[in-house]
């Protein structure tokens, strides 16, 4: 819903604090132009006040003093996200992922690998978690999609063979199955994870 005008003069008030702490803050980082954690304090400021370009600007001075804060590549990501930037909010992902392994940031990536058509990528990054990622999530079914289209018939059997695969109810299998694999086709009578478990004791 939109704001009534208690909750604007509220916002309003809100945006008034962080362009003051902005200030007081820009004036530190003049006499201290190195401090990591004014860089950091600006950059998340001017985030939220959606100023994209300084809070890049910040953050990627602040990266450059610590390279190792996963976190902060995440925050740019973000960033590049709201700006339109894809490239670059890839290429923060995987600086991100690089140096702090998250199953969240890592489907995000995922996800625009998919749309990119990346792939071998997409397959790469999310062989990497494997174990974690779930059926609900559709990242395992995915997963399999990916090995047979790269020729990887047996991995992607390994991966259908997962206990909550073969137990799944066909809500969770979204009807994907015959469509996804085209070696459980229909020809093959393997309609079903039943049909996948069949076919896998038999290699």
């Amino acid at each position: 819903h939109s704001p009534r005008r208690g909750e604007w003069f509220s916002i309003m008030r809100d945006d008034d604090k962080q362009a003051q702490l902005i200030e007081q803050l820009e004036g530190r980082l003049a006499l201290s132009p190195n401090d990591p954690e004014l860089l950091a304090a600006l950059g998340r400021s001017y985030g939220e006040l959606h100023n994209s370009r300084r809070a890049a600007e910040l953050i990627q001075r602040y990266v450059a003093i610590r390279p190792d804060d996963g976190e902060a590549f995440a925050q740019l990501a973000d960033i590049y996200k709201s700006t339109g930037d894809q490239p670059r909010r890839i290429a923060m992902l995987q600086q991100s992922l690089g140096r702090k392994p998250s199953l969240t940031r890592a489907m995000e990536l995922a996800g625009l690998y998919h749309d990119n058509q990346q792939t071998g990528d997409e397959l790469e990054l999310l062989s990497q978690y494997e174990s974690k990622v779930t059926l609900e999530s559709g990242l395992v079914l995915r997963l399999a999609q990916l090995y047979v289209a790269h020729g990887e018939r047996e991995t992607a059997l390994r991966v259908l063979m997962r206990p909550e695969v073969l137990a799944a109810p066909k809500r969770l299998l979204g009807g994907q199955e015959e469509r996804l694999y085209p070696l459980f086709a229909k020809p093959h009578g393997l309609g079903t994870a039943s049909g996948i478990a069949q076919q896998t004791s038999q290699v």
